[in-house]
């Protein structure tokens, strides 16, 4: 790795992180804490703002690099884990609220539009009115999974269906939806790149990475993290979609090409994938081993991405950064 850092949160306490995000284009990081929230430069992970509550923010969503944020608490009033919080941070005010009656699991942000993810349904505003445009059913979903199409004028959004393994994709430009069988065991990750072209799945076994073409449902490639079953914590296309990053609690990230598949290793008992499946599928061509990982007493969870200039960028649930060529 070329830059390894320490987030720096100022009670110098790592157990103090309670959620670790980047925004839409990946130039800055989110991190929840037990008081607040801290916002950094990945660039040089500077301290872009900071703000405390003395109550714990559990998730927060940034809209690209302006001072308006999503976040929700899990704490006491005025942060209930039921309620969204609409915040303009250069005037330290709150400019919304929404209220459910159920836990909030995940938020998703574009420049028009608020995506609410709780735990059994999907929720989707219109970002200025906070005007409620349309409501998705999906099978139980504690881990908030949702993509969504961020920098592209056309919204699209992509979420767990109401079936095991199935992903459920509305192209809300075209007034199409597609039903993807992607998995056979739940959906745990995904991720869909700039473009609103291509969408990467995990499910909880975490072994196969699946992408499939947003517009038609089709599955364009199938990649391989490893041979033993492990949670996928992160899961992001590069910026011109050349490249997918895959975080996991095993402590690696793996790098695939997605625009040249010949770039990916196979096995060499690949011939044998019709019998053992293990065999088949494209390989990472690069690797990231967070240092410790292997040794740490309980598993490391990290979260990845890449800069614009396709510098892969790291961060843990140990407070630590790493950018990495």
């Amino acid at each position: 790795f070329r830059t390894r850092m320490n987030l720096h949160l100022g009670q110098g306490d790592t157990g103090e992180i309670t959620f670790l995000g980047f925004n839409q284009d990946q130039t800055r990081l989110a991190v929840g804490t037990r008081t607040g929230f801290r916002v950094f430069s990945t660039n040089n992970l500077m301290l872009s703002f900071l703000r405390e509550f003395g109550a714990p923010i559990s998730l927060v969503e940034m809209l690209f690099c302006t001072n308006v944020l999503a976040f929700v608490g899990s704490g006491p009033d005025p942060f209930f884990p039921s309620k969204v919080v609409i915040w303009e941070d250069s005037q330290g005010s709150l400019i919304g609220e929404v209220n459910f009656k159920s836990p909030v699991c995940g938020i998703r942000l574009r420049r028009d539009r608020l995506v609410v993810i709780l735990e059994r349904s999907i929720v989707v505003y219109a970002l200025e009115q906070l005007r409620l445009l349309d409501k998705i059913a999906t099978s139980p979903n504690p881990a908030g999974v949702c993509a969504v199409c961020p920098m592209s004028p056309k919204f699209r959004l992509a979420c767990p269906g109401e079936q095991v393994g199935e992903v459920l994709v509305k192209l809300f430009d075209l007034d199409r939806t597609h039903h993807i069988q992607a998995h056979e065991h739940p959906i745990t990750a995904m991720a869909m790149n700039i473009a609103g072209t291509r969408l990467a799945t995990a499910s909880e076994k975490g072994t196969l990475i699946r992408i499939f073409s947003v517009e038609t449902g089709e599955k364009v490639l199938e990649v391989r993290r490893g041979k033993d079953p492990s949670n996928i914590d992160g899961l992001c296309f590069s910026s011109d979609s050349r490249w997918l990053a895959v975080s996991s609690t095993r402590g690696t990230v793996h790098v695939f090409s997605v625009s040249d598949e010949q770039r990916n290793p196979g096995s060499s008992l690949s011939f044998l994938s019709p019998v053992i499946p293990y065999f088949g599928g494209s390989w990472s061509f690069a690797q990231f081993h967070i240092p410790g990982a292997d040794r740490s007493p309980h598993p490391i969870r990290s979260i990845c991405a890449f800069t614009p200039a396709n510098e892969l960028i790291v961060a843990t649930s140990e407070g630590m950064f790493y950018k990495c060529r």
